[in-house]
């Protein structure tokens, strides 16, 4: 289910309130809209809105700038496209300043605003949709941004959440032998955060250490790049187990289409 988006639309010209609600009505979910700056504040209060279109110059001694101020302190992250048809510089600067998402200057273009409307309500949709899955898989006890149920990814998710209980720093690199004491300080020091066992086993030692292969030194990798080739791994196998067929690629690792494309165009995955 998506997320609601509800806009509330504020302008002392009733026609332009109604043309603005016909015309946006089909892009978002509900519409209220206000005459002045208390008008609004009383419906917003009331409400649940997204997204605040307001005109610069409204009836009493505040006017729309003061509004987004308001709307802002109150709910922070709240878009607002402003609009007026005395457009300056200074004031579109100010607009933006007190947290607009767009300026536009009338007359009001309908397919430009519309378009300006339906960006936000993408952009408000992924934020949900991402912060949703991130819960969903904190809830699981999984590590937010990996896709993956490989033996391997299990192996180093479970280290991982090991480690996060601890104040022990752990670096993940390849081990160059078992001549370099201060390499093997760092591989016991691993070795004591993520064990299961009270003694530290053969088994808990890396394999080049325990069976006394000679590696060369790898690059260090940072646990974000550990992480997103993880991430890519699982959607490339996700997308081969269906067929490279997105809905159902979707569906399996549990994430909207939407979610999907974009993280096959980070990792360019085409």
């Amino acid at each position: 289910m998506e997320a609601e988006f509800n806009i509330l639309i504020v302008d002392d010209e009733p026609n332009i309130r109604s043309g603005l609600a016909r015309g946006l009505a089909s892009v978002v979910d509900t519409i209220e809209t206000a005459g002045s700056v208390n008008e609004a504040l009383d419906k917003f209060d009331a409400g649940n809105f997204q997204l605040v279109i307001s005109d610069v110059r409204l009836p009493g001694d505040r006017d729309g700038l003061e509004l987004i101020s308001l709307v802002q302190r109150e709910k922070p992250g709240t878009t607002a496209i402003v609009i007026t048809a005395h457009g300056s510089l200074e004031t579109a600067v100010d607009a933006m300043r007190r947290g607009a998402f767009n300026f536009i200057s009338k007359p009001v273009d309908l397919q430009l605003i519309r378009q300006q409307v339906s960006r936000a309500v993408d952009h408000h949709r992924l934020q949900v949709e991402n912060q949703h899955l991130k819960e969903k898989l904190a809830a699981a006890g999984e590590i937010s941004g990996i896709v993956g149920n490989s033996q391997t990814i299990e192996e180093l998710l479970s280290q991982i959440r090991q480690v996060a209980s601890t104040d022990a720093t752990v670096t993940i690199q390849g081990e160059s032998g078992t001549g370099n004491v201060r390499q093997l300080r760092n591989v016991i020091g691993r070795v004591v955060v993520t064990s299961t066992n009270d003694v530290i086993r053969k088994d808990d030692l890396p394999e080049d250490l325990s069976e006394g292969k000679d590696r060369r030194n790898h690059r260090i990798r940072t646990l974000a790049e550990i992480t997103e080739t993880a991430e890519k791994a699982g959607i490339q196998n996700a997308l081969a187990a269906n067929d490279y067929h997105r809905e159902k690629t979707a569906k399996s690792l549990g994430v909207s289409v939407r979610t999907l494309h974009y993280k096959m165009n980070k990792y360019d995955l085409h």
